[in-house]
């Protein structure tokens, strides 16, 4: 049950995410201030997450900023982000 249980935790984080990592791979400004914000500790991470998701929908990017913000405040979903967002 635990591994089922971690699978299902682990694809909803990656489906949250998905729509972050992509615009943020187009958008060197979002990226750049992304990376930065991830290594934040987590409640100044908020913050500056709250910001630049405030912009994208400003932008009519296709994120849910509620669905992301609660993805990143597990270590598992900063941990993905950064792993997609360093490749480059």
């Amino acid at each position: 049950m635990r591994l089922l249980s971690s699978w299902y935790s682990a694809r909803h984080v990656g489906d949250a995410l998905a729509p972050l990592i992509l615009v943020a791979r187009k958008d060197p400004v979002l990226r750049r201030h992304l990376l930065f914000a991830l290594r934040l500790p987590r409640i100044q991470r908020e913050a500056l997450l709250k910001t630049a998701l405030g912009e994208l929908r400003m932008r009519s990017e296709p994120i849910d900023a509620d669905t992301v913000l609660s993805a990143l405040a597990t270590k598992e979903g900063v941990r993905t982000v950064l792993r997609y967002l360093e490749r480059e």
